[in-house]
Formats: structure tokens, C-alpha cells, sequence
């Protein structure tokens, strides 16, 4: 089965537990201001960012790092973009890497249909499940997406006991209210199975991709990286929560 990728990443410590392959694939129905691979959100080859494989080849590329896998509980992780813009070619190789036995991880911005995470779940040992904003009206003007339906996809797979990290991107003025932070500690209580809680500090990494695209990296974004003063206030916000499980992630 033929897909669309930008890239197979080697080695990876942030895309879930242990050492980790991350398959980049293309597309994405949101629209986040913040994004730091815009050039996932397509599902054309613009700027030489993609290329047609199949998931044979896909396979075969994860299983050569599986020593890696082994020797740190790692596996290889789907991520984007959305991987599940590309359902069947994105469920192909997570079954397949389960068939050989390789923990399988799912990046994803929940807003694929609840029927194709039905059968995610079957293949899927762990999500990484994105929470970008609490107010509504503000989710949708900085994503382009309503917040509804992912939180129904979210509580989908929390009734069927699906393992999620929740992943919540920071970004200074723009989502780091002091609501959207309580609300991100609430949930730790609220929904006990969660197995962390990672705060995501924005970074400008990704404005070099922009300007390859000629996009234009939105104004109302930081024009640096996130201080550590802040990440310092963030940790203390949830300490003082009594939060155990956010984790700030560089």
C-alpha cells in the first residue's frame, strides 16, 4: 500500500517511550498558527518535502533499529501532519509492526473519524493525543478546527482504555492562559488513566520551513524560543497543583 511521507526519523527520545522511529506522513486538517511542520499539512509533494513509498519499505526501514527498540522499550511512532489523514496506509504499518512485535505509538490530533480509531485501537499500544486550547471560539480561530469533536474522539478512546499521553503545546500569549493551564491540570485528576501529561514549550525550529514554503510564520507567534523563566513558571503552576504526572518537554 502506497503513501505519502516527509520523513523517516531515526533515533528519536520525544515521540513516546524509549528510542523511537518517527514516520512522518503528509496531511492535516487543522490549521495550527503555531505548527512547526507546516509542510506536513498538505498532502501534495510541494518544496521536496514528501515522497510516494509503501508501507513494505516503511516496515522494513523500523525493523532495522529494532535492537534499539529492545534494549529501551522504544518502537516506532506514526506522526505528521495527522497520520490518520492517510487511514489505510497509516493503520497497514502499524499492523504490520505489530505483527513483529514492536511497540506502535500514534501521533494524533483526534480528528479523524471515531470509526477509523476503532480500528486504531486494535493496533495502536499508545496514543499521543494533542490538547491545544480550552476556549472553543479560540480553538477554532488558532487551529481552524472545532474542539468538540476531537474531545469526542478523546473520550472515545479514554472508555476503551486506550494508553494516551496528552500533549499540550505551549505558546506564550497566544494558549498559555491561565485557564487553559488550570484545565491541563484537571485532567491529570480527571482522567486517572492518562500516563502523562507533556508540556510541549514552543520553539521557532520550525520557521526555516516556512520560509521554504514562502509562507509567511504567523505575527502574533513569539519571535523566540521560550524562555526559561517560563518554563520555570510552568512547572511550579502544576507543582503547586499537586500535578505528578505533566512533564515539560524540551
Amino acid at each position: 500500500m502506497n503513501g505519502i511521507i516527509t520523513d523517516i526519523f531515526r533515533t528519536s527520545i520525544v515521540d513516546g517511550p524509549g528510542i523511537r522511529t518517527t514516520v512522518f506522513l503528509k496531511g492535516c486538517q487543522l490549521r495550527c498558527i503555531w505548527c512547526h511542520n507546516p509542510e506536513t499539512q498538505s498532502m501534495k509533494i510541494e518544496k521536496d518535502y514528501g515522497r510516494l513509498i509503501d508501507s513494505e519499505t516503511i516496515v522494513a526501514e523500523c525493523v532495522k533499529d529494532r535492537i534499539y527498540y529492545d534494549e529501551t522499550d522504544g518502537g516506532v511512532t506514526l506522526s505528521g501532519g495527522e497520520p490518520l489523514m492517510q487511514p489505510d496506509f497509516a493503520l497497514e504499518i502499524l499492523k504490520r509492526l505489530k505483527e513483529l512485535g514492536i511497540h506502535t505509538t500514534l501521533d494524533t490530533t483526534g480528528v479523524a473519524k471515531i470509526s477509523i480509531y476503532k480500528k486504531a485501537l486494535k493496533v495502536t499500544d499508545l496514543f499521543l493525543f494533542d490538547y491545544k486550547v480550552t476556549d472553543s471560539k479560540s480553538h477554532f480561530s488558532l487551529t481552524g478546527s472545532r474542539k468538540e469533536p476531537i474531545m469526542d474522539t478523546f473520550n472515545f478512546l479514554i472508555s476503551n482504555n486506550a494508553k494516551i499521553i496528552l500533549r499540550c503545546p505551549m505558546i506564550p500569549g497566544v494558549n498559555d492562559e491561565v485557564e487553559h493551564l488550570t484545565t491541563i491540570s484537571e485532567m491529570e485528576f480527571k482522567y486517572p488513566s492518562l500516563v502523562e501529561i507533556n508540556i510541549l514549550p514552543y520553539h521557532t525550529m520550525g520557521n526555516a520551513k516556512y520560509e521554504k514554503l514562502g509562507r509567511p510564520v504567523d505575527p502574533s507567534l513569539p519571535k523566540e524560543n521560550i524562555p526559561n523563566k517560563l518554563k520555570e513558571y510552568y512547572l511550579s503552576f502544576f507543582k503547586i497543583r499537586g500535578n505528578k504526572k505533566v512533564i515539560l518537554k524540551d
